[in-house]
């Protein structure tokens, strides 16, 4: 991922534990608590190894789906919006992580993109006006990262032995 240093990053959280780098403006409505979203994010470790990837994803603010530095970052941004959000391990995956993606008390890095607005989970009405066709089935919580990557991991072990 390209972290943008020229720009001071942005404290989202009294504690500094979410930092938000805008990459470019939105010109699209503010998020809020419900939004459903079409995203496309990278997140890595501070160390630049990424454990996860997505285009067009599926998420929705501020229902308990995401890690609460998810939730805090996407709430700051508009459709249309790109940014980098420093994560710290309160707000990221704490002292349990995820085995072996993701150590204990790691922060992460995610470059986050919002696609487009599908509507909003509050308000039944909104979800008939999306702005992109995007498959209502994909994941991307905490727990679909943890088994993609642990299917990954047999698929590569079951081509290994062949």
């Amino acid at each position: 991922m390209s972290t943008v240093s020229s720009v001071t990053p942005v404290e989202l959280t009294r504690d500094g534990g979410v930092k938000k780098t805008l990459i470019s403006s939105g010109q699209g409505r503010k998020i809020e608590t419900g939004d459903i979203l079409a995203i496309e994010y990278t997140a890595s470790l501070k160390d630049g190894n990424i454990f996860a990837k997505g285009e067009q994803e599926q998420c929705i603010v501020r229902d308990g789906s995401l890690i609460k530095g998810w939730d805090i970052g996407i709430s700051s941004m508009k459709v249309g919006e790109k940014a980098i959000f420093l994560i710290s391990p309160e707000y990221a995956y704490g002292k349990s992580g995820v085995k072996p993606v993701i150590p204990s008390n790691s922060d992460i890095e995610v470059e986050l993109r919002i696609q487009a607005w599908l509507g909003n989970q509050l308000r039944p009405e909104t979800l008939f006006q999306k702005d992109l066709d995007i498959d209502p089935f994909i994941s991307s919580t905490p727990e679909a990262i943890q088994s993609d990557f642990e299917s990954m991991q047999s698929r590569k072990e079951e081509k290994n032995r062949v």
